[in-house]
C-alpha cells in the first residue's frame, strides 16, 4: 500500500484508515501484523485503526484465525450508492419530457440525513427566474416540495423522528419554522397527494413534488417541478402533481417496483396511468 500525499488541512489519520480498508478490500483477510507491515503503519496505528473500523461495523475479526476483512457495512454505502445511480439512470429521460411538457424546471432529489440531495436535473431554457438548486446540492426538508413530498409519505414514528431534530432554519421570510406548522403541512400534502413549496425556499419560485415510492409504499425519492411563481399558478398544481405521479410511477416500476396488490389497490393517493 503506497502512502497517500499529505496536504495542508489533511487529516493523516483518516487517510491511513481509508487506506487500510482499501487494502483489506483487495487483499484482505489479514492479521494485524500483515496490515502493520503492508501499510507501512506503526503498530500503535494499526491496532487504533482497526479498532475503530471494528465498532464502527466496517471491518469484522475472525476469531479463529484472527485475521481481519471488510464487514457487510460496505456493501450497505454501495447498494445505497448504487440505488441512487438507477433512480438518476431511468429518471433523467422523464426529467427532459416534463421539461419539454412544462416547460420549467425538473427536478429529482433524494433524503440524506435531515437535507434534501438533488441528484438531477432538467432545467428550464425559459427566460425569468433561475432556480437556486443545483445537482449535488443541498436542500432543507421543511422548505422544500421535494424533502416535504419524502416527509410526508414515511411512515409516522419515522417521519416525527425525523421532523423532531430538525434545524428550523427560515431560508425565507414564507419558511415553515414550527413542528406543528409542518405537521399540518405534511397532514395536507398526504391528504392531497402532493407537496408544494411557495416561495418557502426562493423567493418568486414555486414548486409541486410528489415521492417515488417503492413497492412498499415508502419514498425513495421525490420528484418535483419548480418555476417563477407568475408561470405556476394555484390552478396548475393538480395538473402536473398527476403528471408527476405517473412519472414517478414509471421510475418505480423501471427499478423493479410493483404496486399491484391483492385487491388490485395502489398505495398511491392518485391512481394514474403509465407516462
Amino acid at each position: 500500500m503506497q502512502a497517500a500525499p499529505v496536504h495542508t488541512g489533511d487529516v493523516p489519520a483518516l487517510r491511513k484508515g481509508l487506506a487500510v480498508l482499501e487494502l483489506l478490500a483487495s487483499d484482505g483477510p489479514l492479521t494485524l501484523a500483515e496490515i502493520q507491515r503492508r501499510g507501512a503503519l506503526n503498530k500503535t496505528m494499526t491496532f487504533r485503526l482497526i479498532r475503530v473500523l471494528r465498532e464502527t461495523g466496517y471491518v469484522r475479526h475472525d476469531q479463529e484465525s484472527h485475521r481481519y476483512s471488510v464487514a457487510l457495512k460496505l456493501l450497505d454505502l454501495g447498494g445505497a450508492v448504487a440505488a441512487r445511480l438507477d433512480i438518476v439512470r431511468v429518471g433523467q429521460s422523464l426529467l427532459d419530457r416534463l421539461r419539454g411538457e412544462f416547460g420549467e424546471t425538473i427536478n429529482l432529489g433524494v433524503m440524506d440525513e435531515r437535507h434534501v440531495v438533488y441528484i438531477a436535473m432538467a432545467e428550464s431554457s425559459q427566460p425569468g427566474l433561475r432556480m437556486a438548486s443545483r445537482v449535488g446540492g443541498l436542500g432543507c426538508l421543511h422548505s422544500t416540495s421535494i424533502g416535504k413530498a419524502i416527509l410526508a409519505f414515511l411512515p409516522e414514528p419515522d417521519r416525527d423522528a425525523l421532523i423532531s431534530k430538525l434545524v428550523w432554519t427560515a431560508v425565507t421570510p414564507k419558511t415553515i419554522t414550527n413542528l406543528d406548522a409542518l405537521r399540518d403541512e405534511l397532514e395536507r400534502t398526504r391528504l392531497r397527494g402532493y407537496a408544494t413549496d411557495d416561495e418557502e425556499n426562493e423567493i418568486g419560485a414555486r414548486c409541486v413534488g410528489v415521492p417515488i415510492l417503492d413497492g412498499a409504499g415508502l419514498p425513495l425519492a421525490a420528484i418535483s417541478v419548480s418555476g417563477p411563481t407568475a408561470r405556476i399558478g394555484n390552478d396548475a398544481l393538480d395538473a402536473m402533481s398527476e403528471r408527476l405521479w405517473e412519472a414517478s410511477r414509471k421510475i418505480s416500476s423501471n427499478l423493479g417496483y410493483s404496486f399491484a396488490t391483492a385487491n388490485g389497490a395502489s398505495p398511491h393517493p392518485r391512481r394514474v396511468g403509465e407516462v
